[in-house]
């Protein structure tokens, strides 16, 4: 029988499989479709057109440079806040179409309509944030080593 700390560990990789996938996917979705990409993030009518063009390019690498980011150990507490930081925005967006009374395309994995509800990406993304905000109090508690120190004459010599 598998020990509990074991079968624990095993969890924290499966949540971080399931946030790093997601990001994962959501970034090569939209890598594949640009225009349509840049029309769903238009739609918030939280940007200037010009700075639409720049999210729409440069977000979904970001996503998923995240994703392959979450699984370097010494990238992988900046990848954390990283993700929770887009999911809170991502959040905020969706939150503002919603009062504003918008029916947008979603844009989180290609042309998904908020037409039916809000509720289910928010839920998405509430679930998502909550599941970094554990990884992020998980890997505060395991810090790396830290690097032995050297004396001055050492560091002077290099």
């Amino acid at each position: 029988m598998a020990k509990p700390t074991r079968i624990k560990e095993w969890g924290w990789v499966t949540l971080r499989a399931i946030v790093a996938g997601v990001f994962a996917w959501a970034g090569l979705v939209k890598v594949g479709e640009p225009g349509q990409f840049q029309a769903a993030v238009d739609g918030y009518r939280l940007l200037p057109l010009s700075l639409t063009f720049i999210v729409a390019a440069y977000l979904p690498w970001l996503e998923i440079s995240v994703a392959a980011c979450l699984w370097v150990s010494r990238l992988k507490r900046g990848a954390e806040w990283v993700a929770l930081g887009l999911t809170v925005i991502f959040m905020a967006a969706l939150l503002s179409a919603w009062i504003r009374g918008l029916d947008v395309e979603c844009g989180c994995f290609g042309g998904t309509s908020t037409s039916q509800g809000y509720w289910w990406p928010i839920g998405r993304d509430l679930a998502l944030g909550l599941a970094t905000a554990s990884l992020l109090s998980r890997s505060r508690n395991t810090r790396l080593p830290a690097r032995p120190a050297t004396s001055s004459r050492a560091a002077l010599r290099d």
